[in-house]
């Protein structure tokens, strides 16, 4: 666990920037790497003066907001799933439950095609 790698990982900034709350905090999953092999890792950000944050996620408040300094930015790096899996895994989730219903239905009431 303790290896050093100095190989550089690049990572893909998201085109769907989804947000979730960590410890009653605002977040945005902005980029996802990935990494094959355990070891420590050092991550270099760059360009984090340029980043906008606003503390609110509407947008129809956020565009009167002042925005944060890059100062008060923290970064969470978690484990997680592609947001492309993420968004498909919820249309077959609406899919199956729409599939359900209307099998539901139609053994109760299998006129409602006539």
């Amino acid at each position: 666990m303790g290896k050093s790698t100095l190989e550089k990982i690049y990572p893909i900034e998201n085109i769907i920037k989804p947000r979730f709350t960590h410890n009653w905090k605002l977040g945005v999953e902005f980029s996802q790497f990935r990494i094959d092999k355990i070891g420590k890792y050092t991550i270099k950000i760059q360009n984090a003066e340029n980043l906008i944050v606003k503390p609110s996620m509407i947008f129809s408040i956020r565009y009167f907001q002042k925005e944060l300094s890059t100062d008060s930015i923290q970064i969470l790096i978690k484990e997680s799933i592609s947001t492309t899996k993420k968004f498909l895994s919820i249309i077959f989730l609406i899919l199956g439950l729409n599939m359900a219903i209307w099998g539901f239905i139609l053994s109760f009431i299998p006129e409602i095609l006539n």
